[in-house]
């Protein structure tokens, strides 16, 4: 398959997909979430799906999306489609760099082609990329997203996870691995304008998903104090005079 029948594909996907929804009177997705797989993740992947389910919010698509034919999950998700489909099963044309390499560094450029082809593909509002064998804590997660969503409109939605028994993320956010792809849902403008690496950085090393997060987020700390606020404070400020006011409640 070429590179332009495959994006037809795509194209061609999302324009059936807008057609289906308008004939049945559905909404787009508020959730996408993104989990690369390959067959010895299965038992993982089938806790997460149970995860997945007991959300008490329900308008998302889970997208398990492989590197080539991954037979056995493909069966998974199948037999879960009887009675769900918001589970899908995708891939993209076999690579086999990581298969000939076995570099950590092939893998990731791997990864990074089969959640961009999700993203181009798939219609939701928000997305989200979870591994396989992530575990959900929170049943109501979902919805609480959906609820900050509405109220804010907001891209980007930090979202706390624990990696290495510790809360993350960690601040400030702008060393390379202070936060994880667990930890940011971004918007469908982000998601099909900007994205995710495709290549290694040699300044950032493997750390893409925190390249990722600093060219969606668009903000950059600069470090070292520079001042000192209320540094010749002669006067009453206005956090003074809040301060009095709420004192005397």
């Amino acid at each position: 398959m070429g590179i332009k029948d495959y994006s037809y594909n795509i194209l061609q996907y999302r324009v059936k997909q807008i057609i289906k929804r308008l004939l049945k009177g559905m909404d787009e997705p508020f959730l996408c979430i993104i989990t690369p797989v390959f067959d010895p993740c299965l038992k993982s992947l089938k806790g997460l799906i149970a995860d997945l389910q007991y959300q008490t919010y329900e308008n998302f698509i889970h997208v398990s999306i492989a590197n080539g034919k991954e037979p056995k999950i493909h069966n998974l998700i199948e037999h879960v489609r009887i009675n769900d489909k918001r589970f899908v099963y995708d891939e993209i044309p076999f690579d086999n760099s990581y298969k000939d390499s076995g570099l950590v560094e092939n893998l990731l450029i791997i990864n990074g082609k089969r959640r961009n082809f999700v993203m181009s593909k798939y219609d939701a509002l928000m997305y989200l990329n979870i591994g396989a064998d992530f575990k959900l804590t929170d049943n109501q997660i979902f919805e609480k997203l959906h609820n900050t969503h509405m109220e804010t409109r907001k891209d980007i939605i930090i979202l706390e996870s624990e990696v290495a028994e510790k809360k993350y993320p960690l601040y400030p956010i702008n060393k390379h691995r202070h936060i994880d792809l667990t930890n940011f849902c971004y918007s469908k403008k982000l998601a099909r304008t900007i994205p995710y690496p495709e290549d290694i950085d040699p300044e950032f090393d493997v750390a893409n998903d925190f390249r990722y997060f600093d060219k969606i987020a668009n903000f950059k700390v600069l470090e070292g104090i520079y001042g000192q606020k209320d540094g010749r404070n002669f006067y009453k400020t206005i956090e003074d005079i809040y301060n009095e006011q709420h004192t005397k409640k």
